[in-house]
C-alpha cells in the first residue's frame, strides 16, 4: 500500500489533474515491425503524454546501467508508436521502483530502438 500511496502522491503532485490510463494497449505499425504491448502508466497532460513503467524486482536500476538501456529500446517504441497514432509526442518518460522506493525521469531518444 505505501508503494501504491507514493506513487499517487508523485503523479497528483507532478500532473494535477492529468487523466492516469492504466495498462494502455499499444499497436502500431512502424516499418515491417508490429508493436504491441501495455504501457503501464499512461498520463495524458495538455503538453503530451508521459509513460510511467513500472519495475518491481529487488534492487535498483542504475541511471546509466545496462539495465535501464534495455529499457530504453521498448520505451522509444511506444513513444513513436503513441506519437503516430494519435499525433502527440510523448513528452516524458519515468522508471517507477517501487521495491526501491524510486521513481526516476528517463531521458529517451525516440529513435534509440531503430
Amino acid at each position: 500500500m505505501a508503494a501504491s500511496d507514493r506513487l499517487h502522491a508523485f503523479v497528483s503532485d507532478r500532473f494535477g489533474d492529468a487523466r492516469s490510463l492504466r495498462e494502455w494497449p499499444v499497436h502500431a505499425v512502424e516499418g515491417t515491425q508490429i508493436i504491441v504491448g501495455r504501457i503501464d502508466l499512461l498520463i495524458d497532460t495538455p503538453d503530451g503524454f508521459v509513460v510511467i513503467d513500472h519495475k518491481s524486482f529487488p534492487g535498483t536500476i542504475e541511471v546509466e546501467g545496462e539495465r535501464l538501456l534495455a529499457f530504453a529500446g521498448q520505451a522509444g517504441l511506444y513513444a513513436r508508436a503513441l506519437e503516430r497514432v494519435t499525433g502527440r509526442a510523448c513528452r516524458e518518460y519515468w522508471l517507477h521502483q517501487p521495491v526501491a522506493a524510486l521513481v526516476t525521469k528517463v531521458a529517451l531518444d525516440p529513435s534509440s530502438s531503430r
